[in-house]
C-alpha cells in the first residue's frame, strides 16, 4: 500500500464516496428492518388464507438480503479507508448498480469519486 493512499486529506472524493457508501448501508439496514418487521408483524386483511409462517419467512428473507447489501456497503467503505484494491472494485460495482437505478445520485457520487484519474491510480497502481 502506497503512502499516498494512507493520506486522504489530499483527495476529498475518497471520503465523499466512503460516506455515501456508509449512508447507503444504513438505509439498506433500515429498509430491511422495516420490511422484515412489516411482513412479520403487520395485521393481515380479513380472509387472508396464507399461514403466518409465509409472512415470517418473507420478512426474514427481506431482512437478510437487505442486511447483506448493507454489510457489503460498509465493508467497501472500510476497505477504501485501508486502501484495499478489492474495496475499490466493490465500491465501483456498487456505484454502477446505484447509478443505473433510482439511487442515481448516490451512484454518481461514488463513481465520480472513485473513477477520477488520481483516485483510480492510487488504488490500481
Amino acid at each position: 500500500m502506497s503512502e499516498e493512499i494512507k493520506n486522504f486529506e489530499g483527495e476529498p472524493w475518497i471520503n465523499r464516496a466512503r460516506w455515501t457508501l456508509w449512508f447507503c448501508g444504513a438505509m439498506y439496514l433500515v429498509l430491511g428492518l422495516g420490511f422484515g418487521f412489516g411482513f412479520a408483524f403487520v395485521p393481515r386483511p380479513e380472509g387472508d388464507e396464507l399461514p403466518e409462517a409465509i409472512y415470517l419467512g418473507l420478512g426474514l428473507f427481506m431482512f437478510i438480503v437487505s442486511a447483506g447489501i448493507a454489510a457489503l456497503n460498509v465493508a467497501a467503505a472500510q476497505g477504501l479507508q485501508r486502501g484495499a484494491k478489492w474495496a475499490w472494485v466493490t465500491a465501483v460495482i456498487l456505484g454502477a448498480l446505484y447509478f443505473a437505478s433510482a439511487c442515481f445520485p448516490f451512484g454518481a457520487v461514488i463513481l465520480y469519486g472513485l473513477m477520477n484519474d488520481r483516485v483510480r491510480r492510487m488504488y490500481l497502481d
